[in-house]
């Protein structure tokens, strides 16, 4: 069977279940696992717009031939103009269906409702995650570790802001690239480079946001252009809104083998300085050192008096480390979630036809829930096959008992977004 035919399979059902059982059956098709590799591999960048390029339909089919062709591009052997002719002279050769399936492996989407999470059931490891450091949250388990640390090494705490993440990557060269938490290069149209160019072999990490005349975060135009850009839509005149909060400065042969040698005290105190050379657009996070907890919790009442979303504590003597780090802990009011949605109910009454409720699970299992609340009607329109297989993140009170379940579930979710950031959901031992 052709690869694209056994897309249209996967597609052609909404339960996950039957999705994982269509790849298991074809696992051993090589081209079926590089369409998936191409697709959602983070690391690749095709660098032109592939919709529209085919002007006529031929009879050939995707095979082992079309990666070579998309290497051409990764490797910006061909570029511009020249990238444009080339692939609409090899997609007329393709059937109208497999042209779709080439352009929609360089869309980084298959829009079958099986994303690289489910390939990686079938294949592990097949797409490489990307090296990022994440936060624990702050609870009594966290607090009792932190404390270990008052009046000896110390904190840093500083504003947490609410944009998209953003890794600035320059290398020996000075060539700067900007990508998504896992990996996605971002198209911000060279705007930063002349403030991070000047330091090669580096790595920055923060947040792409927008902010009211107030400083107060514009969440929503900001959240809207960030999707807009990990989708490569967003036009230089959008991304020009953005500015860069800066949090960390780790070297790049560290960052790229997983663990730093640098404390925080000395990362932060080169990004105090190097912050004086900056531009208005890129800017050090708002931050202390400080000594113990209590002055942690007090900037962080103060953030939350100035309508701002909370604070992070970091511990000074601490790495750099590929991971979710517990020297790294979020203080904020209302808890969140990352879940997997696999699958959706149709709405009742005044939403009958259109999605009621989406279904969103850990990547463990052992919780499930049904979000309709914060689903706008434009949200409940789409089909369901936008938010299946995709990471969705939530807002929630407490993780409860599911009643006459084994599975836990969430206390009043609420429905934020799609994270097309982000590949992996949540656990429920992460959430706890």
């Amino acid at each position: 069977m052709l690869t694209s035919q056994i897309i249209k399979q996967i597609a052609s059902t909404s339960s996950t279940n039957a999705k994982k059982a269509y790849l298991e059956k074809y696992a051993s098709d090589q081209i079926l696992k590089q369409c998936f590799y191409y697709a959602y591999n983070p690391r690749f960048n095709y660098w032109i717009k592939a919709d529209g390029l085919a002007t006529s339909v031929g009879l050939g089919n995707v095979n082992l031939d079309t990666f070579k062709k998309l290497d051409f591009l990764i490797a910006r052997e061909v570029t511009g103009n020249t990238a444009r002719s080339f692939m609409t002279q090899y997609l007329n050769t393709l059937t109208k269906e497999d042209q779709e399936l080439v352009v929609n492996i360089m869309n980084h989407d298959l829009r079958c409702g099986a994303s690289d999470t489910l390939a990686m059931k079938v294949w592990p490891k097949l797409v490489p995650e990307y090296p990022v450091m994440l936060c624990d949250k702050f609870n009594e388990k966290t607090k009792k570790y932190l404390s270990q640390f008052e009046n000896k090494a110390g904190f840093n705490v500083s504003l947490k802001e609410d944009g998209g993440r953003v890794l600035v990557t320059v290398d020996e060269d000075g060539n700067v690239a900007a990508r998504s938490r896992n990996g996605s290069e971002l198209t911000v149209y060279g705007i930063f480079d002349v403030d991070f160019s000047k330091y090669p072999g580096a790595v920055f990490d923060g947040e792409l946001i927008i902010k009211n005349a107030d400083s107060t975060p514009d969440r929503k135009k900001s959240n809207g252009i960030y999707t807009k850009l990990v989708r490569n839509t967003a036009t230089k005149e959008e991304v020009e809104q953005f500015s860069i909060i800066v949090w960390d400065m780790i070297d790049l042969n560290e960052y790229l083998s997983g663990i730093g040698n640098q404390p925080y005290s000395s990362r932060w105190g080169t990004l105090q300085l190097i912050a004086e050379t900056w531009s208005p657009r890129v800017k050090l996070v708002e931050g202390k050192n400080v000594q113990t907890l209590a002055e942690c919790l007090e900037f962080y009442e103060q953030m939350r008096e100035r309508k701002q979303e909370g604070a992070i504590i970091k511990v000074l003597s601490s790495v750099w480390e590929d991971k979710r780090s517990k020297n790294s802990v979020k203080l904020k009011a209302e808890e969140s979630a990352d879940l997997l949605c696999t699958g959706t109910e149709e709405g009742q009454g005044k939403y009958a036809g259109m999605i009621g409720n989406l279904i969103c699970e850990t990547s463990c299992g052992k919780l499930v829930t049904g979000v309709g609340t914060g689903l706008k009607d434009e949200d409940r329109q789409k089909d369901p096959s936008y938010y299946i297989g995709k990471v969705i993140e939530l807002a929630y009170n407490e993780i409860i008992s599911a009643k006459g379940r084994d599975t836990m579930s969430l206390f009043l979710p609420v429905y934020k977004q799609v994270r097309l950031d982000k590949n992996i959901a949540n656990s429920l031992e992460e959430l706890k």
